[in-house]
């Protein structure tokens, strides 16, 4: 990243950039030709648009309410989109299981991993276990991580959380 010599990329995550100073926190996520950016500092915003759109043609979208199909509540957890249709074929519901483990849902890879052991030889013992997933996503679907502003040196706030002073920002199609 050009614009800012303090960004970093990711050794874990080669579309993930970030920077943390003592004041401005950025984190910019790439994916294909869409961009997501979140920071705490607005003009800092501003003038990376500034200078990332004299390069490249894109428009800002404003503020996050959903990316690559996930849709974002402020104030309260990220949730995949709701699918309605519970009499999807074995392999149809587990495909959508692996995208949203991927995406959103790390917690149900393991077992969207065994399950896709069996996409081609499966029965009906293995999509009472693709149910059993999905019923838990259900039951689970409210939890969400917080991130508390840091109270004192070296520790968080255990008690009201407050929010970090974080805005996102994405430009997608």
């Amino acid at each position: 990243m050009g614009y800012d010599s303090r960004m970093q990329r990711s050794d874990v995550e080669p579309c993930v950039y970030f920077m943390k100073d003592t004041e401005l926190m950025v984190i910019i996520l790439a994916y294909v030709d869409d961009y997501l950016v979140a920071t705490n500092d607005k003009s800092w915003y501003d003038a990376f648009v500034a200078a990332f759109h004299s390069q490249y043609a894109c428009k800002d979208l404003g503020v996050l309410d959903l990316v690559m199909g996930i849709g974002v509540r402020w104030g309260d957890a990220l949730s995949p989109s709701d699918g309605k249709n519970v009499t999807l074929p074995y392999r149809a519901l587990l495909g959508q299981l692996q995208w949203v483990a991927r995406c959103s849902r790390p917690d149900i890879m393991a077992a969207v991993s065994v399950l896709s052991r069996f996409c081609t030889t499966y029965g009906p013992k293995h999509f009472v276990a693709l149910k059993q997933v999905v019923r838990y996503q259900k039951g689970t679907m409210d939890y969400e991580l917080v991130l508390l502003t840091a109270s004192a040196p070296g520790g968080y706030s255990t008690g009201p959380s407050m929010p970090l002073p974080l805005s996102i920002y994405i430009d997608a199609d």
